[in-house]
């Protein structure tokens, strides 16, 4: 019997976690939005707790675990690097961001390209994934025969 721990994260396990992370800080930006703040700094002031709880959610989790976010820690799904090490710090900075800002760039165009071009590779590797050198892999192994 031979053990895989490191099975590619499903395409449902990635947006299982995606949905969790970025659910909430859309949540937090319609709250943002429909708040009445300051009339001239307001603007500035929800955007910047609109960051901020985009890094609590996806970026923060990693300096305790490294390679999760909130959602991915609920999906059983972590960020390895392309060989199965243990992710950098630095590494998820610039992944997340990366993410972030091709997100807004693209108007959101972004994330349904990303989820469609995961969903037919067989490694489920998303552009952030192969541009970085990371992959995502479910925590919980998996336990096969081997013929």
């Amino acid at each position: 019997m031979r053990e895989y721990n490191n099975l590619p994260a499903t395409f449902n396990d990635r947006i299982h976690a995606f949905s969790i992370d970025f659910g909430l800080v859309m949540l937090v930006m319609l709250i943002a939005i429909f708040t009445q703040i300051h009339p001239v700094f307001g603007q500035y002031i929800k955007m910047f707790v609109t960051l901020l709880f985009w890094y609590i959610l996806n970026v923060f989790p990693s300096h305790f675990k490294p390679g999760t976010s909130l959602g991915k820690n609920n999906s059983k799904i972590i960020i390895l690097t392309e060989d199965y090490k243990t992710v950098s710090i630095k590494v998820i900075y610039i992944r997340e961001v990366f993410i972030l800002l091709l997100t807004l760039f693209t108007g959101g165009l972004y994330i349904p390209i990303s989820f469609a071009l995961l969903n037919k590779r067989i490694d489920k590797r998303a552009i952030h994934d192969l541009l970085l050198n990371t992959r995502v892999v479910r925590t919980t192994p998996f336990i096969g025969k081997s013929e």
